[in-house]
């Protein structure tokens, strides 16, 4: 049954993937976080560090595509878009929530992460599908 209590709980796995910083202000580094930040800009300019970083995001990805996926299979998840375009989007917003929290003090990213909740959970199929 869609919106079950054991399907909200593996869709929290999705959640829960996103940098832990996301969910909790009190444990955002700033420190950490702005050296990715600055890591990510300067990999623009440095062809071996895009190299190396290219590479941590896309192991990272997979992680998520996996995840997604697995998730799909199970109905916790919305199957409306591959797995692997989920992913990429989770791994975006995670990056972005992450940089809004940390200019934003007063940013409500609990109402952001339910938000994103609701979108990745499964829809009922039209009728006659």
């Amino acid at each position: 049954m869609p919106g079950g209590t054991g399907e909200a709980e593996r869709g929290e796995e999705l959640i829960r993937a996103l940098p832990a910083e996301v969910a909790d202000r009190d444990r955002i580094d700033p420190v950490i976080s702005r050296l990715m930040f600055e890591a990510m800009r300067e990999a623009e300019r440095d062809p071996v560090l895009r190299v190396r970083m290219g590479a941590m995001l896309a192991q990272y990805r997979e992680l998520l595509i996996a995840t997604v996926r697995a998730e799909q299979e199970r109905g916790a998840v919305f199957t409306g878009a591959p797995a692997d375009a989920i992913a990429t989007l989770l791994g975006a917003v995670g990056d972005g929530l992450l940089l809004h929290a940390l200019l934003d003090p007063d940013l409500d990213v609990q109402a952001a992460l339910t938000a994103l909740r609701a979108l990745l959970a499964p829809r009922a199929k039209p009728p006659g599908l």
